[in-house]
């Protein structure tokens, strides 16, 4: 793919990064079915569940709703309100959304550098589950800090996008 604009590559290296992302959410989604299905069906039928099933279920939706809203952010989907649309002009729109996405940009970098110091703090004591099992928390601290890096991406190449389509440009 050609790059014109920094823009474009942004967008075309952050698609990269979240298709491996959302494989990802893909196996944590698949994994929670199974676990759960497994089970069930063992404690239904053997007496026999999974230890720690639900702690790792928990743990499991982490990267499944980061990777998801991840994806959404970056292809652009979100949810709008229609009636309040209609009755705005196309400058008071623009403004909104850039608004929007600099609060956005704003959350996301905070949660972003709250997620660092919980990452850290983890690696520092070691943080595992409180299950039978005991498992590490840290991959489920990272995803957490991976999903709020790439939506604070998100934010600033959507703010990008606004500009240069306010500009008559095209980003894609």
């Amino acid at each position: 793919m050609k790059c014109r604009n920094i823009w474009q590559k942004i967008d075309f290296i952050l698609e990269k990064i979240l298709s491996w992302y959302v494989i990802v959410a893909e196996i944590a989604a698949i994994a929670i079915m199974l676990l759960s299905v497994v089970d069930v069906v063992g404690s239904k039928f053997f007496n026999q569940g999974i230890p720690s099933a639900i702690e790792l279920v928990e743990q499991l939706n982490v990267p499944l709703v980061f990777g998801a809203i991840a994806f959404v952010a970056i292809e652009r989907g979100h949810i709008r309100i229609d009636s309040l649309d209609a009755a705005w002009s196309t400058s008071v729109k623009y403004l909104l959304k850039i608004f929007s996405r600099i609060v956005e940009m704003a959350v996301c970098g905070f949660l972003s550098w709250r997620s660092l110091i919980l990452v850290q703090d983890m690696i520092e004591k070691f943080a595992r589950s409180t299950g039978s099992i005991m498992f590490p928390l840290l991959p489920f601290g990272l995803s957490v800090l991976i999903g709020f890096i790439l939506l604070t991406v998100a934010a600033i190449l959507g703010i990008g996008r606004e500009i240069m389509v306010k500009q008559g440009g095209k980003i894609e």
